[in-house]
């Protein structure tokens, strides 16, 4: 146990956060960023075949 962990949590009480504090401190980082980078893979392809097609005029 970290000297942080033990300054913040008293001998006896249970440390673990409540049901309704994981809810409302919880963010889905990992899912934005995976949606974020398909949405850029997806531009990336939209505009390479775009640009494709401009070129064959």
């Amino acid at each position: 146990m970290e000297l942080t962990e033990k300054i913040r949590t008293r001998p006896g009480t249970d440390s673990k956060p409540t049901e309704a504090e994981f809810d409302a401190s919880f963010k889905p980082r990992g899912a934005i960023a995976f949606f974020l980078l398909l949405v850029l893979l997806s531009l990336a392809t939209w505009y390479g075949i775009y640009f494709l097609m401009l070129q064959r005029g």
